[in-house]
């Protein structure tokens, strides 16, 4: 029987965590876009003026926020998070944010709001730490392993597992020849539903 668990990051896969930080910081903290900043992962290289350091603490600060039970759903995943579950599918989410009980809590919140029960697990690494020990259990596997971050992309690959990169301005440039690029949810779907 085909392994009928697919490993996936939150933010910016499951959740539109981008679009609603940068609103956040330009109404709550005044910060100003640069006018290519859809482009750049990193959030200091979103914001004119901003350092690494206080990237960061933009970064907690918002994470820490109510806003994180509420992140709208990317593009069309809750409708195709859906069809695969009717498939039987289940996810484990592992996602790189801070690992305190509150966000944790309202992370579990937003997830089961948006997508009902599919969630085998929900593994919080904290903010900007690799994947790699988390994805380490599943090597070789074949799992799905679904990310928009190219260098958690690129671990899930050396690890055996059958990865999609979540297609963003800031990832486009990337080219793999065994990592599925993907639009949106429908694709990811319809990889998967086909395998």
């Amino acid at each position: 029987m085909k392994n009928k668990l697919i490993l996936s990051d939150c933010d910016n896969v499951l959740t539109n965590w981008s679009e609603t930080f940068v609103q956040w910081a330009v109404k709550e903290r005044n910060l100003v876009l640069k006018e290519e900043h859809a482009e750049r992962y990193w959030v200091e290289d979103k914001f004119v003026g901003l350092n690494h350091r206080e990237a960061h603490k933009y970064v907690h600060e918002f994470n820490r926020t109510e806003a994180i039970r509420t992140l709208p759903p990317l593009r069309d995943a809750i409708k195709y998070v859906g069809q695969l579950a009717e498939l039987g599918y289940k996810f484990h989410v592992i996602t790189a944010i801070e690992a305190k009980d509150e966000i944790r809590k309202r992370r579990v919140d937003n997830l089961t709001n948006l997508f009902g029960d599919v969630f085998l697990d929900i593994t919080l690494v904290g903010k900007w730490e690799n994947k790699a020990k988390y994805l380490e259990r599943y090597k070789n596997t074949h799992c799905w392993w679904l990310e928009d971050n190219v260098g958690h992309a690129e671990t899930g690959h050396q690890l055996g597992l059958e990865t999609v990169l979540m297609s963003h301005d800031y990832n486009a440039h990337f080219e793999h020849d065994d990592i599925h690029m993907v639009e949106d949810w429908e694709q990811v779907y319809d990889l998967i539903a086909s395998d």
